[in-house]
């Protein structure tokens, strides 16, 4: 048996590698309580795999978030915003945008007519590895909380299925390695793996996508905003400061 006949193979697109930024509430809200803020940066990836027997595409965001961890001299070391242990067993959650949450925005345009044009989705993806995956017509639009799911636009067979791990390393696809993140000291990972071939169901491509981060102080609760631009106030549903990109599903 020619075991090449099986063997899928790898196409990796870089999406945009990307330092996340504070809003100007969250730089002042440093200075007032003498705090330095973490580097964070986000480095996203489609993967797509075609099995040579069926040359049927598969494709994966995978998004692999990284903070550097300015006051702490090692990842052990308590930071002074709300982060969380892999659970082992993650869930689907609502409202994890009210503590600490890994955020992606992703668009999507079918045929390039009026109705998907401002279609898209909202990740969010607790430290703890809690997620939450919505869909949205337009501008915050529907306005409904919690957000309409995107499961509930799909069949069964196409729920999305996410992976979310803490190495610094991306989840191993067929055994294979893509791409490589090095570890760094003084870093907190969270990678995060989401079957995106799914979305071939809603559109015929990716036009667009934002990650942000909101990060949750200990002690007053308050929530800072990252996000590779900002409006004011923060406003990542705003897809005018989006990165543009072009994927074809």
């Amino acid at each position: 048996m020619d075991t090449q006949l099986t063997t899928p193979y790898y196409l990796l697109q870089t999406l945009g590698q990307w330092t996340l930024v504070a809003d100007l509430d969250s730089q002042h809200w440093a200075q007032r309580h003498q705090r330095l803020l973490p580097l964070i940066s986000v480095q996203a990836h489609i993967v797509t795999t075609t099995a040579n027997t069926s040359q049927q595409q598969q494709h994966r965001l995978n998004l692999h978030y990284q903070i550097h961890l300015n006051e702490c001299k090692t990842p052990k070391t308590l930071p002074w915003f709300i982060w969380e242990k892999i659970s082992k067993h993650p869930q689907p959650k609502d409202y994890l945008w009210q503590s600490t949450c890994l955020e992606c925005f992703v668009a999507g345009n079918k045929n390039n007519t009026p109705h998907h044009h401002n279609e898209y989705l909202e990740l969010n993806v607790a430290s703890s590895g809690h997620y939450a995956l919505y869909h949205f017509d337009n501008y915050r639009t529907p306005d409904s909380m919690p957000p309409n799911h995107l499961s509930c636009l799909l069949a069964d067979k196409y729920k999305p299925e996410l992976q979310i791990n803490a190495d610094p390393r991306p989840i191993l696809l067929q055994g294979k390695t893509p791409s490589h993140y090095p570890e760094e000291p003084h870093t907190l990972n969270r990678h995060i793996s989401i079957n995106i071939h799914m979305l071939s169901h809603l559109w015929d491509s990716l036009s667009s996508i934002q990650p942000a981060l909101i990060l949750q102080d200990q002690h007053t609760k308050q929530h800072l905003y990252f996000a590779p631009q900002h409006a004011t106030p923060p406003d990542f549903h705003l897809n005018s400061l989006w990165t543009p990109i072009q994927h074809k599903l």
